[in-house]
């Protein structure tokens, strides 16, 4: 079952790849779908919680292509610049990132 509210989905079920392709962005504090949501190839903002544990060089890798924000302010500014003015700078360096590390999927 899915809902839509406000331009905004909740699935209540495991239906989200759709949901992926169809996004414009993800908003989330959950790693959990990070890997999932990386060949949408749309943004995605985490928002990040100072007091969590810092990750190893491979979870940064991992977290390179997305945007951390920390607070209100940064969330709202990112969401402008990268949602509607699309200017999305780590996307368009994701690539050179995956070319660098062929080696992550041999």
């Amino acid at each position: 079952m899915i809902k839509t509210l406000l331009q905004s989905i909740f699935s209540v079920k495991n239906e989200y790849r759709d949901i992926f392709k169809s996004s414009d962005v993800m908003i989330t504090d959950c790693m959990s779908f990070l890997a999932e949501y990386f060949p949408s190839e749309h943004p995605l903002t985490r928002l990040v919680n100072l007091k969590s544990p810092i990750y190893n060089s491979l979870g940064d890798l991992i977290l390179s292509p997305y945007y951390n924000v920390y607070d209100n302010e940064m969330l709202e500014k990112t969401f402008l610049d990268v949602v509607i003015n699309k200017n999305d700078i780590k996307r368009r360096n994701i690539y050179l990132m995956i070319i660098r590390r062929k080696d992550l999927y041999a």
